[in-house]
């Protein structure tokens, strides 16, 4: 039974340390996503937006390596959306198809099959969204009820709280066999059924994000298939989330779609397999808000067409993307740039932390390096301690991510997008970060100062 909304007003919203008294006539489904925890770098980072770093007019300027952003590879995408035409026409002034423009459907799903895929996927099949998080959401939308579970290994991408649960009231289910644990095996993954079972949670799905955020390892082709068989078997659809699957620099790396390429070379995912993917890491176009999802059951790609309706992309977004995706050449040699400058800055910021002994987890793909800053966040009285400290440097802040906005096991670890600053930044970000844990210190500091 649900109560009246007039009830709300004396709900108490309880999440974590955060308890939020809501306001007369908000739904319960509202209460719970006000409610949300924010990351704890998120209002550091909005508060700085007019206070970034520039080394002309803000030299003291705090230097983002925090958020998923591509600026290395951005000013390349600007060039090429700059000769672009303008994409105003009256075809993308008027409706176009809930699941997307024809045009923008046939050149993604061509960017797929040759860089992605391996395989050709068909372009009819493929829904259109405002960004791969509404992809995740129609998804969750069309196969889980309220109330049941959406298994999630952790450390895991902290807006999937939001992205599954604020408009389906489905609950995540965060599971993980310690930090160096393999949480995508079948035992883990059983006992992570059973775990929510026992507290009145039926699991529906399980997401596996290729290559990880926050820790850009690669998930094995060889585990990603016996995690598929395991959950074909207890009844459990499978969400694999290849946001950043160009910008993977291992060949360990192999996309679903592949995996299930027929003997013609055409890509005939299981009904309980679902792709999805976008344009804002790989392509370095985080505001333009596309992403696409690619099902391989028919009902599914029926549903999700209609929930399409509430996420269309802009019709003169989609007409000037369709003629840069539509450029092969241009396409090629900018994804082969952009890995080159990706990796580039990936190795330079895993040399840094080397450099004072910190480890790191071996990053093969995505535009991250997962740290583990333990020791300096215990000098520090604690890992926010310590994040709050280097945003505050005196003559200029870094900003990295805390751990534990990514549900990670054990504390101290550290997201660092070495890609989110453009240009040269990422080396002032890198010289702020080390300096400002020297001045913590730690016993390793310790031990190689005596």
């Amino acid at each position: 039974i649900r109560p009246s909304p007039a009830k709300f007003a004396s709900l108490c919203i309880v999440s974590g340390s955060t308890r939020v008294i809501m306001a007369p006539g908000l739904s319960a489904r509202a209460a719970r996503l006000v409610a949300l925890p924010k990351p704890s770098f998120t209002s550091i980072y909005y508060a700085s937006l007019d206070k970034l770093y520039d080394p002309v007019s803000r030299p003291a300027g705090i230097v983002n390596l925090g958020v998923a952003e591509n600026r290395l590879s951005a000013p390349l995408v600007k060039d090429r959306l700059d000769s672009a035409n303008s994409g105003v026409s009256f075809d993308s002034l008027a409706y176009n198809p809930y699941t997307g423009s024809e045009r923008l459907r046939v050149a993604m799903a061509r960017v797929a099959s040759r860089h992605i895929a391996r395989c050709s996927i068909d372009h009819k099949r493929l829904i259109l969204t405002s960004g791969a998080g509404s992809s995740l959401w129609i998804l969750a939308a069309s196969l889980a009820e309220p109330g049941q579970g959406i298994l999630v290994p952790t450390p895991y991408y902290y807006a999937y709280d939001r992205d599954f649960g604020a408009l389906t009231d489905c609950q995540v289910v965060p599971f993980n066999t310690n930090d160096r644990g393999d949480p995508l095996n079948p035992e883990a993954l059983s006992t992570a059924v059973h775990s929510a079972s026992s507290s009145g949670i039926k699991c529906r799905l399980l997401v596996v994000t290729n290559p990880s955020n926050p820790t850009g390892e690669v998930v094995p082709a060889c585990k990603l298939q016996a995690t598929i068989d395991w959950a074909g078997r207890n009844g459990i659809d499978v969400i694999v989330n290849e946001l950043y699957a160009c910008s993977a620099r291992s060949s360990t790396f192999q996309s679903v779609l592949s995996m299930y390429s027929d003997p013609s070379g055409v890509c005939n995912l299981p009904p309980h397999v679902h792709f999805v993917w976008g344009l804002s890491k790989d392509f370095a176009v985080n505001g333009l808000r596309v992403g696409c999802l690619y099902s391989g059951s028919d009902l599914l790609t029926e549903a999700a067409s209609k929930f399409a309706y509430f996420v269309q992309i802009g019709g003169t977004v989609q007409a000037q993307l369709s003629e840069c995706l539509e450029d092969d050449d241009w396409v090629d040699d900018f994804l082969a740039e952009s890995r080159r400058r990706v990796g580039q800055a990936v190795a330079a910021t895993e040399a840094a932390l080397q450099s004072i002994g910190a480890p790191t987890r071996p990053s093969d793909g995505a535009l991250f390096v997962w740290a583990d800053l333990g020791e300096w966040a215990t000098a520090a009285g604690g890992e926010l301690r310590l994040f709050e400290h280097l945003a505050a440097l005196p003559g200029g802040g870094v900003l990295i991510c805390p751990g534990s906005s990514f549900q990670a096991p054990t504390e101290g670890w550290f997201r660092i997008c070495a890609t989110a600053a453009p240009g040269d930044h990422l080396s002032v970000g890198l010289k702020r970060l080390i300096a400002g844990l020297a001045s913590v210190g730690s016993k390793r500091c310790r031990r190689g100062s005596a």
